[in-house]
């Protein structure tokens, strides 16, 4: 017969009851909008309630680093333990429920959370957390049950309990994780249009000179960058590789072009701008991180190229007239290495007519195929021998192209980056004429259209007009006794031609060698001829003669307006 006092207490039915009504309201709560933190106090808060526990905690797993995070409470110094590792660890490990009456004397027992908060855990059920296929999503763990240790009956509503809380949790994770994602993306895109913005919408339009750029980061946003840009009569030419790649090693690339294009708007030289820039990034970079540079100025009238390449490395020069690629290494070590207060001359490289210089990012050489095998320089120097009477654009996408071909699929672990220049190859016009005063007509019209179309002034028109007639006529005149034809070619030069009369089976007749003429005398005072040899070479920049088997050859070049004479 009962007490009145047992009259008092609910019957185990009934306190079953409650407690299903009790999961049954958390169940419905939990699908109702609520942030991951909200959900977790609301799990924690049942899970105490329904199990009559003094207190708890809830962890979750963390996939990326096999770990398990305590979540609640929220400690000063945070808790995580391995998958495995201790109560929690072992339980998520099993997937089982883990009940320990005594828990001081079970040496799987973490006495830290104890330590960290001041309480004194007796007894412990851990439940582990599974969602949807199996998925583990973490534990939940209930401490000293009031009125003794945990039993098999708490056990069977703790599972209870976890099942449904997994589910919601783990829905509650992927909204968080897809908004996360959302605001990546839209960081990432917002980092992708500034990176863009700050690369040069046109590239420099510079006579004899043809300039391409590819650019293809291995995520959206890149650690490459590059720059041309015209400043004070030079093209400005930066390249630059930040270790890494995504958007903080975007933005210390971005960041270290703007400081350039400052110093040099300022007045800046080449070296005091890359001290400044390098000691500055020293200060700016996290330990470990640092970009290579190349950074150059081409001087379009000098056809030179002057630059420090700071780990930038091999730079590419393709010398036309030995049709040989040479591979430069850098000058210096990487920007934001150390902090330097000297540094030595740059570098100079001649352009001469129909070279290529590229310079070009690691991504490129080291591109590697499914077979561990890297692109490499040859068959970079390959494509440029093979693409060099090409435009420059062409060359670019021929590289990527290749670049894809030889990939076969593997994945692009590096951003790429192209810069590729060339100074226009000289251009030839031949002709070859009959031995006849007549074919002087065709042979202006044939120059004249040469010179348009090359872009030659007209002012020294005139001139080369004058020289090529007199040559030729004096090639027509003083050699009637053979009727090969004579070869006229002509080429560009910088600011003008240069012509070749070549005349076969001939006496030797140098022009330079007939007695000299002098002007100051009057006119019946002088003996004849000679006036428009002597006209010629005052007119002339420079002139040669050559004789080999019976062969004359005469070279003249003209780059600039008529002198006095």
């Amino acid at each position: 017969m009962s007490s009145a006092s047992d009259a008092a207490l609910p019957n185990t039915s009934e306190l079953l009851h409650n407690r299903l009504l009790r999961i049954l309201e958390l169940t419905q709560k939990l699908a109702l909008p609520h942030d991951l933190s909200g959900m977790l106090e609301q799990v924690l808060e049942a899970g105490l309630d329904v199990l009559q526990a003094e207190s708890g905690s809830l962890w979750l797993y963390d996939a990326s680093n096999n770990v398990i995070n305590m979540r609640l409470p929220v400690l000063a110094s945070p808790i995580s333990v391995s998958v495995g590792q201790g109560l929690v660890g072992e339980c998520l490990a099993t997937n089982k429920v883990i009940n320990v009456p005594d828990c001081y004397a079970d040496p799987r027992f973490n006495s830290a959370v104890d330590k960290g908060t001041g309480f004194r855990t007796r007894s412990l059920l851990s439940v582990p957390l599974v969602g949807a296929d199996e998925a583990h999503i973490g534990v939940l763990q209930l401490l000293n049950k009031r009125g003794g240790a945990f039993d098999e009956a708490d056990e069977r509503i703790a599972v209870t309990l976890a099942a449904q809380s997994a589910v919601a949790l783990q829905r509650a994770q992927s909204v968080v994780a897809m908004l996360a994602k959302q605001r990546q993306d839209e960081e990432i895109a917002l980092a992708r249009d500034v990176q863009m913005s700050t690369l040069p919408e046109e590239l420099p339009a510079v006579r004899d000179y043809d300039f391409a750029v590819g650019f293809v980061p291995a995520d959206f946003t890149g650690g490459d960058l590059y720059d041309l840009v015209e400043i004070d009569g030079e093209v400005f030419i930066l390249v630059g590789d930040a270790t890494g790649h995504g958007i903080a090693p975007a933005l210390s690339a971005t960041q270290m072009q703007a400081m350039f294009r400052v110093a040099f708007r300022l007045g800046a030289s080449l070296d005091q701008a890359y001290i400044h820039v390098n000691n500055q990034m020293v200060e700016d970079l996290q330990d470990n991180k640092f970009l290579t540079a190349f950074i150059g100025f081409l001087n379009h009238e000098s056809h030179t190229l002057r630059y420090h390449s700071a780990g930038q490395g091999p730079l590419v020069h393709y010398r036309a007239a030995a049709n040989q690629c040479d591979f430069h290494p850098p000058t210096s070590f990487p920007v934001g290495v150390m902090e330097i207060d000297e540094v030595g001359p740059p570098r100079e490289i001649l352009l001469n007519q129909g070279d290529i210089f590229a310079v070009i990012s690691d991504g490129v050489f080291e591109y590697e195929n499914p077979a561990g095998e890297q692109f490499g320089e040859r068959r970079l120097a390959e494509l440029i021998q093979a693409f060099k009477g090409h435009s420059m654009d062409e060359l670019r996408g021929a590289i990527i192209d290749a670049l894809a071909e030889f990939a076969q699929g593997a994945e692009q672990l590096d951003d790429i980056t192209i810069v590729v220049m060339r100074r226009a190859p000289a251009m030839i016009m031949k002709l070859n004429c009959a031995r006849n005063i007549a074919e002087l007509e065709r042979i202006v019209a044939a120059t004249h259209a040469f010179c348009e179309e090359h872009g030659v002034v007209n002012e020294i028109w005139p001139d080369v007009d004058f020289a090529i007639e007199e040559l030729f006529v004096n090639m027509v005149k003083y050699n009637k006794d053979t009727v090969s034809e004579i070869e006229i070619s002509m080429t560009t030069v910088p600011g003008g031609v240069s012509v070749t009369l070549i005349d076969h089976n001939v006496d030797r007749f140098d022009p330079r060698e007939r007695a000299p003429v002098d002007v100051t005398l009057p006119a019946a005072q002088r003996n004849p001829g000679g006036l428009g040899v002597f006209l010629t070479l005052k007119l002339v920049d420079s002139f040669s003669y050559d004789y080999h088997d019976r062969t004359s050859t005469i070279t003249f070049s003209k780059c600039r307006e008529a002198r006095d004479v």
